[in-house]
This record gives structure tokens, sequence and C-alpha cells, in this order.
């Protein structure tokens, strides 16, 4: 089962608009799941995990409506103002619009101090009742974050986005790592392995982005790390196929197992998610 755990969709005159697609060239212009079709041609993605691109609630249940209508779609993560009072009653609305709900998406990279306001953990604990997941997209300098945060909610599931946002262009883990690492050893957070190339700059190479690569898996191991593209983002620097051709380069020296592969490429990301094979999601390796 291959499951991409991070993609952004969005049209024209449908739902918010995404600020991304204004400040980006080459993203503004919508992105449909047709789109994402062509972009993965040759591989037969089982399933995806689609994230909100807006910080606006109205989104979100327009990607539920989305993701109602097609079996590709897995999970939605949406979006909701933490601090707001108002929050848990709209996460009971949407787990009722539709079942592939399965969490929020906190941005303490952009702003820290929202995640763990009181009223947050407030939620944040209404979440984790209720068997939601929570998305954290974090800086380097935010994953200590990481720690408090599960420290104030220990139950609650957390994946971590993009490896925690590395700056891949210097072709040096740094302090980085050492702050990915004490995640991972102190907690049972999971992580994405995506968007390594977008901050490498565009002459980014496969040695540069392999330190990187490294750490995350010696960090997480396969069991706790979920293949995700970041479509459309990573085309500002590859595309879809580029950085699956990458990935799969950087996977190779390290010699993994059919379960370990298993596991990166849709096993970690189902189990995390609550995504059971249906229709359209097939058990075994990719096509």
């Amino acid at each position: 089962m291959l499951i991409d755990s991070h993609i952004h969709l969005w049209r024209a005159g449908e739902g918010p608009e995404p600020w991304i697609r204004r400040k980006l060239a080459g993203l503004d212009r919508d992105r449909t799941l047709a789109d994402y079709r062509r972009a993965s041609e040759g591989l037969a993605v089982d399933g995806v995990v689609l994230v909100h691109a807006t910080e606006d609630p109205a989104e979100t249940p327009w990607l539920l409506r989305l993701a109602e209508a097609e079996t590709q779609v897995a999970a939605v993560i949406g979006w909701a103002d933490l601090a707001d009072p108002d929050t848990p009653r709209r996460l009971d609305g949407w787990m009722a619009l539709s079942p592939k709900f399965r969490g929020l998406r906190a941005m303490p990279a952009f702003g820290e101090g929202a995640a763990l306001a009181p009223a947050a953990r407030d939620t944040l604990r209404a979440m984790a009742r209720r068997g939601l997941v929570l998305d954290l997209l974090a800086a380097p300098a935010q994953l200590p974050l990481v720690l408090r945060l599960k420290d104030a909610v220990p139950d609650l599931s957390v994946m971590l986005n993009h490896c925690g946002r590395p700056l891949t262009a210097t072709g040096d883990p740094g302090a980085w790592a050492d702050a990915l690492r004490a995640v991972a050893r102190a907690t049972d957070v999971h992580c994405k392995l995506s968007s390594l190339a977008e901050r490498a700059g565009m002459d980014w190479t496969v040695a540069r982005l392999q330190p990187f690569l490294d750490v995350v898996l010696e960090s997480f191991g396969p069991h706790r790390l979920a293949f995700g593209s970041n479509w459309p983002v990573v085309d500002i620097a590859a595309s879809w196929a580029g950085w699956w051709a990458a990935l799969e380069a950087m996977l190779r020296p390290h010699a993994l197992d059919a379960a370990a592969r298993a596991a990166i490429l849709g096993g970690t990301a189902a189990g995390f998610y609550g995504i059971a094979p249906q229709a359209g999601l097939r058990d075994g390796e990719p096509a």
C-alpha cells in the first residue's frame, strides 16, 4: 500500500484562497486530484492525506466534502484556531461530516505561542479524547516545543511535518540534527519524510540531501516515518517524480528490508491516521 501522507489541493472559487499560490511562482493555478494523479503517474498511489493550505476553518469542510467524493483521499488534516474555545465544537461537526477527518495542523514554525497557550492545551486534550491527531509544522528552533507539547498532552498523537524543516541548502545537519534526535528519543512522535528538496536550493543534489535523510531515518526508524510528497509545493524545487526518485536513491544505501520499506511507503501513515484498506487501497508493495 502506497500512501502519500502530505498533499494540498485548491481550486479558484472553491474554498479559501491559499496564500502560497500568490507568493510562490509556479503555484498560482488550480491544483486538483486529477493534477496530482498526472504528477504521480507511473506509481499507483493508493491513498493521500489531504492537508489544509490556509489558516481558515472554512477550508476544512470543503476538503471533507471533496474527500467524501474521492476514494483516493484517505484522510484530511484541517485547520482551526487551537486557542478558540469553540474549536472542540467544530471538531465534533467535522467528525460528523466525514470519518476521514483525522485532526488538525498547528504551525509553530510561523509563530509558536498559540500551540502552547492554555486554551490551546484544552483543545489538544479534546483532540486526544476524540482520537484525533496533530500534524505539527515546526522549524529547527521550535523542535524543543515538541517536547513541551508532549509533556503537556501526552496522550495526543503528533506527526512532525517535513522533518522539522532543516535548511538543507547548507548540506550540514548541524543543530537541527541534535534537536530532532532529542524529539525522537524522548517521545513517540512520528515524522513525515518530506520537503527536504524544497529548502535545498535550486541546484540541490541527492548528495546534499543524503546526510539529512540519514539523520531522520536513524532517529525515528522506518516504523515512525511516513513518505510525503508535499505536492504541489514540491514543484518549486523538483516535482513529485523528482522527489520520489531522490528518496529512492537516498534509501538505497540503507538496504531496508521489505517490512521497513512498506512502513515508510504506507504502513506508518495508515496506522497513524487510522487508514484501513478499502476500495482503492491495497495491501502490499506499490505497483
